[in-house]
């Protein structure tokens, strides 16, 4: 498995890069867009 996060400006340097070993591996590579959720508290601050 490969899972990379980048900018959008760098998708393309890293699809040109990916797909060489998927023609010679075979497989899927699937580009997405994600939004970071951030917390509003640090979690250990909930516990007493």
């Amino acid at each position: 498995y490969i899972l990379s996060f980048c900018t959008p400006e760098q998708v393309k340097s890293v699809v040109e890069q990916v797909r060489p070993l998927l023609n010679k591996f075979g497989g899927v590579c699937y580009v997405s867009d994600a939004m970071e959720v951030r917390s509003m508290r640090c979690v250990a601050s909930l516990q007493e």
